[in-house]
């Protein structure tokens, strides 16, 4: 690094509140609460309101924020804009930059300067983000995987590249200043009456396809048969909460579920601690912030076993979990916790401990620290094969598609 300071550029998208942003903003203020650390937000200009909002929270926190034009996808490979994106990069003098997820930002890597280390962040195990780290390896300094899965994954397929790809989990900050003054532990009284609700939330996209938000009603509907009085709260945005209103309403959930929109993590936190679990049933994650935050103010997790879970979950130990589909033994278990008082206490008490030992600005941040040195002293080394398309070949770029298959096919590039 240069000196006694390290600049890290982050590229994020202001268009979403998602895991990205959220990744982004943590991230910043874990380097911010080091002063040997300085970092830049690249984004676009805010289009709305909403957007406007956001980068006023992201100025509090970066210590500068760039901005460049935004692409006519998000997704379809843009040369120019990848050059006009490069350029950028050099102009402010940085040690580490880190792409994040679109497209462009990593074909941007070709003409970033060699002075720059970037590190690849694989923030979901959906087979698209896999192919961008496998597809630029050998132009990134490191690769930080937030769950392990995905980490063993990477490294089986690109053991032969020599750049470090390593489990690091997001930091989570504390939610509360001075610690865990409130928190659901301390609310723990006559949680095995009957007469009360039992108490579930979930906050996060409202989704079918990663989300699998409809199976949170399935769990309700179970809870009902084994628990007089069960309450939903469903807190969040997305595509399907049209869908998934009407849904609630056609199975007579009306009473049982009760849905707000997306807020401020401020607002949150009184709706996450006056609840007894945090419901999870995604298919796959990359890192779920809503279970560590919820377990941070000891909210137990009451989840479907997926990719990213067990690496925080301790079934019936930190919280609940249970193989993917299986409403009934979730319904159970959270039954059985919640009519024991002292088990609900020990369990709350573990998830609380579990975000403070694992997830912490000390603990993280030397993690961050090591890959970085790492990429930083390597990124003289990073190329790309000489005959090998800049971007992922398509339609009726038949000779480079048949170059990009030739290579695959000989083993020359994954």
């Amino acid at each position: 690094m240069k000196g006694l300071i390290s600049r890290i550029a982050i590229f994020s998208d202001c268009n979403s509140p998602g895991g990205v942003w959220v990744y982004s903003l943590r991230t910043a203020k874990m380097f911010v609460a080091d002063e040997n650390f300085c970092s830049v937000l690249i984004t676009h200009p805010a289009r709305n309101d909403e957007e406007k909002k956001r980068i006023l929270t992201a100025s509090s926190i970066f210590n500068k924020i760039v901005y460049i034009r935004r692409p006519v996808s998000d997704f379809l490979p843009d040369i120019a804009l990848a050059k006009e994106f490069a350029s950028t990069i050099n102009s402010l003098d940085i040690d580490i930059y880190i792409p994040n997820y679109r497209n462009y930002t990593y074909v941007a890597l070709h003409w970033i300067n060699k002075s720059v280390a970037s590190i690849g962040v694989c923030h979901n195990n959906h087979h698209s983000y896999f192919n961008v780290i496998r597809r630029y390896i050998t132009l990134l300094g490191g690769v930080i995987c937030p769950n392990s899965e995905a980490a063993t994954i990477l490294n089986n397929d690109l053991k032969r590249f020599d750049v470090p790809i390593n489990y690091i989990p997001h930091y989570i900050e504390p939610l509360i200043e001075g610690g865990s003054g409130l928190t659901r532990q301390s609310e723990v009284t006559q949680i095995e009456n009957t007469d009360r609700p039992l108490s579930l939330i979930y906050f996060g996209r409202i989704e079918k396809e990663q989300k699998e938000i409809f199976e949170l009603l399935n769990i309700v509907k179970s809870l009902q048969s084994k628990h007089q009085n069960v309450m939903l709260k469903v807190i969040g945005d997305g595509k399907e909460k049209p869908n998934f209103i009407n849904e609630v309403k056609k199975l007579g959930l009306e009473s049982s579920v009760t849905i707000y929109d997306a807020m401020g993590r401020e607002d949150l936190i009184p709706f996450i601690v006056d609840s007894d679990f945090s419901i999870i049933c995604s298919r796959y994650e990359g890192f779920c912030y809503s279970a560590a935050e919820s377990m941070a103010l000891g909210v137990p997790v009451a989840c479907y076993k997926n990719n990213a879970m067990s690496d925080y979950v301790i079934n019936m130990n930190n919280g609940i979990e249970v193989e993917w589909g299986d409403e009934d033994g979730l319904a159970n278990n959270m039954v059985a916790i919640s009519c024991d008082t002292q088990r609900y206490q020990s369990m709350s008490e573990a998830a609380i401990d579990t975000i403070q030992n694992d997830f912490s600005e000390v603990k993280v941040l030397s993690q961050y620290k090591a890959i970085f040195e790492k990429a930083y002293s390597k990124r003289e080394s990073k190329y790309w094969p000489i005959l090998r398309p800049r971007v992922e070949p398509k339609g009726s770029q038949i000779l480079e598609r048949v170059m990009e298959l030739l290579g695959k096919k000989l083993g020359v590039w994954f």
